[in-house]
């Protein structure tokens, strides 16, 4: 990194409000991401089914909208963090690890099938950690 680089880095403030902004979407659009497929999988494949067979559904299904909805929503995220020159990647990769940290904890209370949960959340890391990588790249 050059010296006008750093320089320019260490002027620009850390935009705190972007970064807890961005984990709240990101949270809230990966939560009603899962709510979505289950509603439309009880309304139009397993139609009749009580809701402890849909809550049951939901919890094979989320790690599997987890894997699907990482890359293009970690790639908005990164991207809408352009906007923030130089510390625009730092900025995106915060609110990565936040959400890596969350992932890790909820994970680990479950009380459901560990090993495909961890794999899956293993796959959905890697995928948000590139859809970060790729949304944040060209702020450099």
């Amino acid at each position: 990194m050059s010296s006008i680089e750093s320089s320019t880095q260490a002027k620009q403030p850390v935009p705190y409000l972007a970064i807890i902004f961005a984990f709240i979407v990101t949270e809230a659009v990966m939560i009603a991401s899962a709510f979505a497929w289950v509603f439309i999988y009880s309304i139009t494949i397993e139609t009749g089914g009580d809701q402890a067979f849909y809550e049951a559904y939901a919890q094979d299904a989320s790690p599997v909208v987890a894997v699907i909805m990482a890359f293009p929503m970690f790639y908005a995220m990164g991207y809408f963090m352009r906007r923030y020159g130089a510390r625009a990647r730092q900025a995106a990769i915060a609110v990565l690890a936040a959400n890596l940290v969350l992932d890790a904890v909820v994970v680990s209370t479950m009380a459901v099938d560990l090993s495909y949960n961890l794999i899956m959340s293993v796959v959905a890391a890697a995928l948000k950690t590139a859809g970060t990588w790729y949304g944040s790249r060209s702020a450099l």
